[in-house]
């Protein structure tokens, strides 16, 4: 039967009895380590690697100290690069850091990354003037589509027919016929 003390026998770790003198080694060491003033912090004794820090049920992993130091540093370096302006992959360029880290360490330390779709979390950035221009170039095209395929829809003739008349495709024209046919003459 395969058990926890069965696999820590078959690793053939010292025993008892072979570190004594190294026991007593370490308990001088320690001894006289106190006797100048030094604290010796005492921790628990796991069985199995060290990943740096612990995981949660769900499957996350919390960082230990050691890391959370060098995010820290990390952050120090993002703060000002984002108050700038720059998105996250000029960050991640600039400071050779994967993406998905600096993303975790803004969200940590409270770094806005400003996103080049538009603003810091809303609708309206940089080129929200241009989308809105251009959405209105286009509704005013189509609206000029539906003017000229009024008369030739009260004809009878089909939206192949009309499309190819007017240079556009059928889906211009199937949006200018929804969007404008609504509108009184």
């Amino acid at each position: 039967m395969y058990t926890a003390q069965h696999h820590l026998a078959t690793q053939n770790l010292p025993t008892l009895q072979s570190t004594g003198s190294a026991r007593e080694f370490i308990e001088q060491a320690m001894a006289e380590f106190e006797a100048r003033g030094g604290v010796i912090k005492h921790c628990e004794i796991r069985v199995g690697g060290d990943v740096g820090g612990k995981w949660n049920a769900a499957g996350q992993l919390f960082l230990s100290n050691g890391n959370s130091c060098a995010d820290a540093d990390i952050a120090e370096l993002v703060r000002p690069l984002a108050a700038k302006g720059a998105g996250i992959v000029a960050i991640s360029y600039q400071l050779s850091i994967d993406a998905r880290r600096i993303k975790r360490i803004a969200k940590a330390f409270g770094i806005e990354i400003q996103s080049q779709r538009g603003g810091f979390r809303t609708k309206s950035g940089p080129n929200e003037a241009n989308r809105k221009a251009t959405a209105e170039r286009g509704r005013k095209h189509r609206k000029e589509v539906y003017a000229q395929a009024k008369p030739m829809l009260d004809a009878g003739k089909t939206r192949n027919e009309i499309a190819s008349a007017l240079h556009c495709s059928k889906l211009t024209l199937a949006k200018a016929i929804t969007e404008n046919s609504h509108v009184a003459d």
